[in-house]
This record gives C-alpha cells, structure tokens and sequence, in this order.
C-alpha cells in the first residue's frame, strides 16, 4: 500500500544522524531504555518504512504511539527533525493500515463532530463515574488501564453545566481595553469549568471583553493523536472558520494542549486561513504579560506554590518566564521551582491508557519533584497534566493541591477588592 503521509517526511527523516542527543532527554526512553522508545530509533523504523525496508506492523505501532509527544527531542536536536509532525503522520499511516479506534471513530461521527452532545454525554458518564466506579476498592480487578501497582486510577469529577452553556456571547466590561476570543477547550468547558471561569474573571478584571463562541468544536489533538486524520482535520476547518471570522485581538487559550495545537494548525491542515489564525492564537499567561497591567488590584494569597512546565506550554508555544513573573507577583504567595520543571508528567493523552504502568513511572519523579519542593500547592498550565499529576498524587499518596495559574491569580483579585 503506498503511503499516504509519511513520504513527504522523505527528506527530513534522512536528516536524523542519530547522534543520540535525544536519548538523555526522552522520558519513555528514560523508563523503558528500549532504543526504538526514543526519537532516534522512531525515525530509524519511519525511515526502513519510507523506503520500503519494514511494514507497518503492530510492533512499529507499538513504538510509534508510545511516543508521549513531549517534544523534549526537538528542542534536543542539533538537526532540527520535526519529529512531532514526523510521528503524527506515521500515526495516520498505521490508522490507514490498522483502522481507527472503534471507540474514537464513535466519538468522532456520533459526538464531538456535532459539538454540543459530546458535553452532555459527559455529563452522562461523569454520573456513570459517580455511581459505579467511585465506590469500586482497590482490591477490584481492573483493567491496566485503569490499574496500577494495586492502586485504581483517580479520575476528575466530571460534569456540571457546559461553561459555554453557562457564558454566552460577549462577556462586556466598562471602558473595554481590548477584545478577545475565548477558544476553551473540552476539559474546561466539560470538566474544569473553573478554570474557564477564573480565565473569563481574569481577563475581565484587567478590562477586555471576552467573546465565547457558542459552536466551537474540539480542537482535534485526540483525532490527531489516534491516527483520524479525517475528523481532526475536518474539526480543524471549522474551527478556522469560526474563529479568524471573529473581530478580535487575540484567540486566548487556557489550555497548553489546545492552543499547540490551534497554533500548529498549518503544519497538517489544508487551509489557508490556518496561516491566518496561528498568531492569533494566545495562551493567557502570555496575553496579560504582553497586553495587561495584571498586577493591579492584587491582594494576598498565603500559599506556598510551585510551578510545572506543561510540554506543549514550554515547548510548543515557548512560554516559560511569563507563569512564574504572574506567580512571583501575587502578594503573599511564596513561589519555589520544583527540580525539572521541565520534565513531562507522563500523560501523553491515549498513553496514558495504552501503557498506564510506563506513565505512571514517568510520573513518579514528577511527584517526588513536588514533594521535594516543599510546596503545599502546584499551579500549571494545562488541563490534561493537572489531571494526571492529580492522579499521580493520589498514586504515590503525596498531598498537594494542584490548579491553574488563572485560579491563583482570580483569588488574588477577590482578596484585593475586599
């Protein structure tokens, strides 16, 4: 069968030396030491597949979807390998070969394509949750994925009205300073609606309208990530229409993961205005850096916090300084780094299911980190590592609370207008 998205990656693969530069820095290398496990041995197998030497197996699935899409190699390689977009295609390859997941091909025809039923049927499992398997003890066999070292999975609550449902049209304020679009994600509109909250009540403390648009759809990383290239492309469109039609100064995102990939859009979507609404796109530590005066009207907050590097904040949009000086300025907060900030927490969306065990190992030196740190709270950046460092938390019984910047900085605001 004739590739269908790898063959274009030709020449760049053959840019890899395999100089190994990216070994030290792999976190599923670091846990399995298995040399097909980090990006140089991915892009040796994508490379014998390209040209013909190997097919496209199980055992090349296999290595290609542990990949935890990090993107630590990147910025390791003095070549400059694209090996996210690299990995991405070989994940629509094997989808060609192997089929989608059932479960997600449901997902995406019957729910998330239509927008609004994907949120209620949250809601719906999140009651499943509840009921079921809440109360299950450690001792109940599981799953692997659902199971690890006998300990059961944590999972958020889930549920509670949609936020897009709760905030609708424009959020106005007096004397508006500037205008932005609100792209919120599924995890906050569905599960973590305090953090879409606390990003609306931020933005408009410091004077800017907050547009929420009614009919956005999934950004299209899980599509994207399980090889249906199909459905994260079709996501992708629509959201590129919906939101470069919009007259507004930015397309803030309070999620790292959704606004990597709205930026990225152009590297797999054909679509001219993807190329139009990258710089749009904000992540909103960097948007009150940049366009607000966030430091008025703080009051104090006496908690002692730490900071994680979510992957796809740090490395894919490049913000690292812009949460610790929001952070450091909190009257009352004491902010100390954690070792490795940096280091991922070992989610990796579906791997943290098709391999919980290699995830929560990465994960445990991400809660030792913590632990270390000696801080009673961890703020982040993103969603997905809020819950799995959540989870880990709980695994590996180490007490801390974990939320958004934006939380710690909406409770700054409330204490100060007291």
């Amino acid at each position: 069968m004739p590739l269908k998205y790898l063959q274009k990656y030709k020449d760049e693969v053959s840019h890899c030396v395999r100089c190994g530069a990216c070994q030290s820095t792999c976190p599923t290398y670091s846990v399995a030491g298995d040399e097909s496990m980090v990006a140089r041995g991915r892009m040796a197998l994508v490379d014998a597949v390209i040209d013909g030497r190997l097919d496209i197996t199980k055992g090349f699935a296999k290595r290609i979807n542990s990949c935890l899409d990090c993107k630590r190699c990147i910025v390791a390689c003095p070549s400059d390998v694209k090996v996210d977009e690299i990995i991405y295609a070989a994940k629509a390859e094997i989808a060609e070969s192997f089929g989608c997941n059932p479960l997600m091909k449901f997902f995406s025809k019957g729910l998330v394509l239509r927008g609004w039923p994907f949120a209620y049927f949250l809601r719906f499992f999140g009651i499943l949750k509840r009921i079921f398997y809440d109360p299950l003890p450690d001792s109940f066999p599981l799953p692997l994925a659902l199971k690890v070292n006998g300990i059961k999975r944590s999972f958020p609550d889930v549920g509670g009205k949609p936020l897009r449902n709760i905030y609708k049209g424009v959020q106005s304020v007096d004397e508006p300073k500037g205008r932005v679009a609100f792209f919120v994600g599924c995890a906050t509109n569905s599960i973590y609606q305090n953090i879409g909250e606390a990003t609306i009540e931020v933005l408009q403390h410091n004077g800017i309208e907050v547009v929420m648009v009614e009919d956005e759809l999934c950004c299209g990383i899980p599509f994207l990530s399980n090889g249906d290239r199909e459905t994260a492309s079709s996501l992708a469109r629509k959201n590129i229409e919906r939101f470069t039609s919009l007259d507004v100064d930015a397309v803030i995102t309070s999620c790292a993961t959704c606004g990597s990939t709205l930026k990225h859009y152009d590297s797999w979507v054909d679509d001219e205005n993807a190329k139009k609404l990258s710089p749009l796109v904000m992540d909103i530590h960097k948007y009150l850096a940049e366009y607000t005066d966030y430091t008025k009207g703080l009051g104090t907050v006496n908690k002692k916090v730490t900071w994680h590097d979510p992957c796809h904040l740090s490395r894919g949009q490049d913000v690292k300084d812009e949460p610790r000086e929001i952070l450091r300025a909190i009257p009352g907060l004491e902010f100390v780094e954690m070792r490795k900030p940096c280091d991922c927490c070992g989610f990796g969306g579906e791997v943290s299911f098709n391999d919980y065990e290699m995830s929560m190992a990465i994960a445990k030196g991400k809660v030792e980190a913590i632990k270390d740190s000696g801080a009673s709270g961890v703020a982040t950046g993103c969603p997905a590592c809020k819950t799995h460092i959540d989870d880990a938390l709980h695994h590996f019984n180490v007490k801390s609370e974990i939320h958004h910047t934006v939380e710690y900085l909406a409770q700054s605001y409330r204490a100060g207008r007291k």
